[in-house]
């Protein structure tokens, strides 16, 4: 888990492109004559979730939306990352509820969407 805080949700997918990369790149010393490569997935979401309804969802609730978001990523390809947005202006209450329950239908609804290193046709078995 980690936590930015005083970012930009613009920032969001940026970010979770360098932390991916970062670690992608990187050779994790296991010993003194031995070194492993390893990659990440990562799922992300924004606190609050509606901007304009910030308390319309707890903190919780984001963080199961961005684990959702993990495993899409997970079961897509592996070292890639994945995220949800609400859409500008955007303040229905149950969208995050659907999205957890059915995520296809959360995004054939058109008040969230997603962005993914990943083609969003490959995304989580997701279809829009």
């Amino acid at each position: 888990l980690i936590i930015t805080r005083f970012s930009s949700r613009t920032k969001a997918a940026a970010t979770a492109e360098k932390i991916r990369s970062a670690i992608d790149q990187h050779d994790f010393d296991i010993d003194e004559d031995l070194s492993i490569k390893n990659t990440c997935s990562i799922g992300f979401a924004s606190y609050p979730f509606l901007q304009n309804n910030p308390s319309a969802h707890t903190w919780e609730q984001v963080l199961d939306i961005a684990d959702t978001c993990l495993y899409a990523a997970k079961n897509s390809q592996r070292n890639a990352w994945v995220g949800l947005y609400a859409k500008d202006g955007e303040s229905n209450t149950e969208v995050v509820p659907t999205f957890l329950s059915n995520p296809e239908q959360a995004l054939s609804s058109n008040q969230v969407f997603i962005k993914s290193s990943i083609a969003i046709d490959k995304v989580g078995g997701w279809k829009k």
